[in-house]
């Protein structure tokens, strides 16, 4: 059960970072639109791990999951 609630997790933190990834590559870089845009998702990530009960162990594949939404968006659609 807790791998279905990890990969739901990771699915989400992807998907939200596609069209967060192709404002940034959008923006000037490092302007306070570019920061906005690669931390936007950050609170959504951090309640939906805390609600679900799963341990700092698996930040690293969260912020994996996160990175891979933000560079795939600003590829495909800049």
């Amino acid at each position: 059960m807790q791998i279905a609630i990890l990969l739901g997790i990771l699915l989400v933190a992807f998907l939200i970072n596609l069209p967060l990834g192709r404002l940034r590559a959008r923006t000037k870089k490092f302007s306070w639109q570019w920061f906005a845009f690669v931390h936007a998702s950050v609170p959504i990530i951090i309640v939906m791990r805390l609600a679900s009960g799963l341990g700092y162990e698996v930040i690293p594949l969260e912020l994996a999951a996160a990175i891979g939404g933000q560079l795939l968006g600003s590829s495909v659609w800049a």
